[in-house]
């Protein structure tokens, strides 16, 4: 069965009267392809819809892939990056005026390293790459854009692999504006045994703010986890947000008020296999 990307769209205007507000919903597959996820989304400065995400081939191997459509949700190009030996999965995109970076993970036969992908406005590929091939699983799940040009993807990493589990710690790279990495920070004070960072976005004292998880045990309790961290990757201060269920923390904005608006789910253990969504 083929999974196809799905977009849906409102377009609302405000009039003098009543009407129905427009709408549309749009699937998009291509040939060749088994099955395609849409991952993220954003608006480049020709006013087109770029969503990136992962495709499926008739070798059963993913590979990333970057969909216009114009404002009417009508095809305008995709644009797929097939690699021999890595399978890459773009989880977040930053759109700049010149470019589309996207940072996310990518699967090889033994193990997922932390990705980034960079191509020109029109589609053209700039480079991408593994931006760390440590020994250590890790995975970037957000990207933003840094106060000097460069980019930071967040995500998690297993530094070790003790006899007891393979606890995971949020984890941050740091790349310049042509992608190379800078640095990286494993923080270990988060994650027993697991913690990770699902959003980052720039904050206005040219620190950011990272938004997880932390989770006690596999099946037990988490909590959401915002962190506040300087330029220099080091943390200001932190704070674990608990409803005494467990919570996931996926998204985080800031707020004209100063404040944060978080977005995320709860699980909800009186219902079997329930889930609430979570602002």
């Amino acid at each position: 069965m083929k999974n196809f990307l799905f977009i849906a769209a409102i377009v609302a205007t405000i009039p003098l009267f009543a009407q129905t507000p427009k709408y549309y919903t749009k699937a998009f597959n291509w040939n060749g392809s088994k099955n395609s996820n849409g991952l993220s989304m954003g608006l480049n400065s020709n006013n087109n819809y770029i969503i990136c995400g992962d495709t499926k081939d008739s070798t059963q191997r993913w590979s990333p892939f970057f969909l216009q459509v114009n404002a009417n949700g009508d095809f305008v190009r995709v644009d797929r990056f097939p690699d021999s030996f890595y399978q890459p999965t773009p989880r977040q995109l930053v759109i700049t005026p010149t470019k589309v970076f996207a940072g996310g993970f990518a699967n090889d036969t033994a193990q997922s390293n932390t990705y980034a992908i960079q191509i020109e406005t029109n589609g053209n590929l700039i480079n991408w790459n593994v931006v760390d091939d440590s020994p250590f699983v890790n995975s970037g799940y957000t990207a933003c854009r840094t106060h000097d040009g460069g980019f930071l993807i967040g995500g998690e990493i297993q530094p070790y692999d003790p006899p007891n589990g393979q606890p995971t710690h949020p984890y941050l790279v740091k790349l310049d504006s042509a992608g190379n990495k800078l640095w990286d920070t494993i923080y270990y004070q988060y994650g027993e045994p697991y913690a990770w960072i699902e959003s980052i976005i720039p904050a206005p004292d040219n620190g950011y703010y990272a938004l997880g998880s932390t989770k006690s045990s596999l099946w037990l309790h988490s909590d959401i986890l915002l962190m506040h961290i300087a330029e220099d990757g080091s943390v200001l201060w932190d704070k674990i947000i608990t409803f005494g269920t467990p919570e996931f923390g996926k998204e985080v904005i800031y707020t004209n008020d100063g404040g944060f608006l978080i977005t995320g789910y709860i699980n909800d253990d009186a219902v079997p296999h329930g889930y609430k969504s979570l602002i």
